[in-house]
């Protein structure tokens, strides 16, 4: 999804050469390799593209960051009337050919949790006040569904209820990247407890990071107390 967006953002469109029938394919995989071909009408959206995806390699929230990002613009004649634009709700998650390149794939799945399971109690990260009178929570996958469905070994994991966390609608959306253009935070698994240590539960340790100084600061007053903050405050 983030990808698309990205692509749409710049006014992308599909190469009609790639079409079968009457479906378009702009992102698929060759083995573990994402490949992304998109036309744009001016080279000049082609290089502002080709500039924000290198970006997305060092943007510590995007799925991209760590990765090799390689791109080549190139010249290319087509008729415009044999094109079609490329939109973020061309984006299908459960489809092989729309990559799960972002952290939606976290909360493909969202349910609503009530105030008093355990879900919403020990698999919350924020202050209870931020859920309000009505105490709701939106459950949302911890390791997302796309690796777990991908991944034989962890087909286990994707309807397993210890896979789950309980969080704010409004936080949930900075997570996807529905609030803002972008996701603003990220989180992952720092550690896991040897053995149980409530009933059957186990402690995980999380780490939220966030995309800049200035989100960190507005996601750190919804965490609950106890929590630590980074040297670097993010």
């Amino acid at each position: 999804c983030r990808l698309y967006r990205l692509v749409a953002s710049y006014l992308g469109y599909y190469d009609p050469a790639r079409r079968t029938g009457d479906k378009d394919n702009a992102l698929w995989y060759e083995d573990k390799t994402l490949r992304i071909h998109s036309l744009f009408e001016t080279k000049e959206n082609a290089l502002l593209f080709d500039n924000v995806l290198q970006d997305e390699c060092i943007t510590p929230t995007s799925p991209l960051d760590g990765h090799a990002v390689s791109t080549n613009v190139a010249p290319f004649s087509r008729e415009l009337s044999e094109l079609r634009r490329i939109y973020s709700r061309h984006y299908v998650p459960q489809d092989t050919e729309s990559p799960q390149v972002t952290m939606l794939s976290l909360s493909t799945n969202t349910s609503i949790v009530d105030v008093v399971t355990d879900e919403f109690k020990y698999q919350r990260i924020e202050s209870e006040e931020w859920f309000g009178p009505v105490g709701k929570a939106q459950s949302c996958h911890l390791m997302s569904r796309e690796h777990c469905q991908r991944f034989e070994s962890y087909h286990k994991y994707d309807n397993d209820q210890n896979n789950r966390l309980a969080l704010s609608a409004e936080l949930h959306d900075w997570y996807d990247g529905r609030t803002f253009a972008v996701p603003v935070m990220n989180i992952s698994v720092e550690s896991v407890s040897e053995g149980p240590v409530i009933g059957s539960r186990y402690k995980v340790n999380l780490i939220v990071r966030a995309l800049s100084a200035g989100y960190a600061r507005l996601i750190s007053l919804r965490l609950k107390e106890g929590f630590v903050a980074s040297d670097d405050g993010l």
